[in-house]
């Protein structure tokens, strides 16, 4: 597989499970974000010359919805409701507010969704304990493994696609 390196910049992708309990935790996270990605200004401007610190900026990359139930092949009632909502709060209370600090670091109408990852159940544990990848694992059926290993590689190559895509965007940009 191939690997990118991305010099000076970070991404943030923001795992939501699809209850209220992560999206009222967005709001409080473009908060912290927006006062961790401040203070570290303040940090660097205080460093040494000689001294190596992390650029300290994340852009957004998006959201990924993860541990829901499907049912007939969609997703369970009371999870869905909560798709919709994880994005207009990512949009409103992570994307609006670091844009405020720096345009740069969120795209004003970004394509946030990035993948998701229903519940597997006992797969991740074993995972976990064996110390392999899901697909990999000495549990559940190979169909299960399967499709699991075709969602993450999915995930995998969209996010390499973005970086790949933004870091041409600042090199276009120099």
């Amino acid at each position: 597989m191939r690997r990118i390196q991305v010099v000076g910049r970070d991404y943030l992708i923001i795992p939501a499970a699809c209850d209220v309990f992560s999206v009222r935790a967005l709001k409080t996270l473009g908060h912290t974000l927006a006062t961790w990605i401040q203070d570290w200004q303040t940090i660097l401007a205080l460093a040494p010359d000689q001294v190596y610190v992390i650029p300290g900026r994340p852009t957004v990359m998006g959201y990924i919805p993860q541990r829901f139930r499907l049912y007939r092949g969609s997703l369970a009632a009371v999870q869905a409701k909560y798709l919709y909502q994880i994005e207009r709060h990512v949009k409103s209370d992570i994307v609006a507010v670091l844009r405020k600090i720096d345009p740069a670091l969120a795209d004003p109408d970004p394509q946030l969704f990035i993948g998701e990852v229903k519940d597997f159940s006992t797969l991740v544990t074993h995972s976990e304990e064996q110390g392999v990848p899901i697909n990999e694992v000495n549990a559940g059926t190979p169909a299960q493994r399967a499709e699991a290993n075709k969602i993450f590689t999915n995930i995998a190559r969209k996010i390499v696609q973005r970086a790949g895509r933004r870091r041409g965007d600042e090199s276009a940009r120099a």
